[in-house]
């Protein structure tokens, strides 16, 4: 077993650690690209004004996640719903999967609102399970 840390030294915002057995990883890898299998990536995002240190987080890691991704499949799409408060203007922000080759939208997940009202989670979850490829 092999042990990797991802995430970032931001005092604020804790690093993971997990365990990963490479040789089952190698195994599946190769079956995956044997066979090109689709992937789709769903993310949710939390886009409230006070969590812009962790937004700019998961742009960090979600960029090198592709990096490292577009290296392994090219049959993979990803797609993100960021969410705010439920009394928030704007509740529901959407990138609807895109290919690699393709960009992210950034700018559309800018940290606003939340007036300490409930996120509204559930609703994130339900336009995750929408989300269509671009035409």
């Amino acid at each position: 077993m092999d042990t990797f840390t991802s995430g970032t030294k931001d005092k604020y915002i804790s690093e993971h650690t997990f365990q990963i057995n490479k040789e089952e990883l190698e195994i599946n890898i190769k079956e995956m690209k044997k066979n090109q299998y689709k992937i789709q990536l769903g993310i949710i995002i939390d886009i409230t004004s006070s969590m812009q240190k962790y937004i700019d987080a998961c742009k960090v890691t979600i960029n090198q996640l592709l990096e490292n991704t577009k290296k392994l499949f090219k049959n993979i799409e990803i797609g993100i719903v960021g969410y705010r408060d439920k009394k928030d203007k704007i509740q529901i922000v959407i990138q609807n999967f895109t290919t690699l080759q393709e960009t992210i939208d950034w700018t559309k997940f800018e940290a606003v609102g939340g007036d300490d009202c409930c996120e509204d989670l559930p609703i994130a979850f339900k336009n995750m399970l929408k989300l269509n490829r671009k035409p």
